[in-house]
């Protein structure tokens, strides 16, 4: 029974860590980079390319670094994933848009060695069908 009791705290120690404190939730992210808030929140909504996505968080690092590519975007398919070309940190929130042929899955943010995000998004389907709300979104101040 006490190794019973073990397990069942190590798995429940597991699954904290995993989510990553401070993240929010079906939004996976490691290290020191915590997502705190999606712009729109792509958790409920369908996204279309060219619209901008903002991810409020803490750990993104400077912004040089998603300026010079050091740091990525990446969405779906994956693999091999189809990079943000338009990246943008401002203040505590890194805006995207989202590019031309994107699909349904995961948007990956890769802050290096501070960390990782995954956020899984649902993009409007072929041929504009609709599979359900369609997010709209707050460019930067500056895109």
């Amino acid at each position: 029974m006490r190794r019973l009791r073990g397990l069942v705290a190590l798995a429940a120690l597991l699954v904290a860590c995993s989510t990553g404190v401070g993240s929010i939730p079906g939004v996976f992210s490691t290290g020191d980079l915590r997502i705190l808030a999606l712009d729109p929140d792509v958790r409920s909504c369908v996204v279309s390319a060219g619209i901008w996505l903002g991810v409020l968080g803490e750990g993104f690092g400077p912004a040089a670094a998603w300026e010079s590519g050091d740091h990525t975007v990446t969405f779906p398919p994956n693999p091999p994933g189809i990079r943000a070309e338009q990246v943008q940190l401002v203040g505590n929130t890194l805006f995207m848009r989202v590019p031309e042929g994107v699909a349904s899955g995961t948007l990956v943010i890769d802050a290096g060695d501070l960390g990782r995000a995954e956020i899984p998004l649902t993009v409007e389907g072929v041929g504009g069908q609709m599979v359900g709300t369609i997010c709209t979104s707050n460019p930067p101040a500056n895109p």
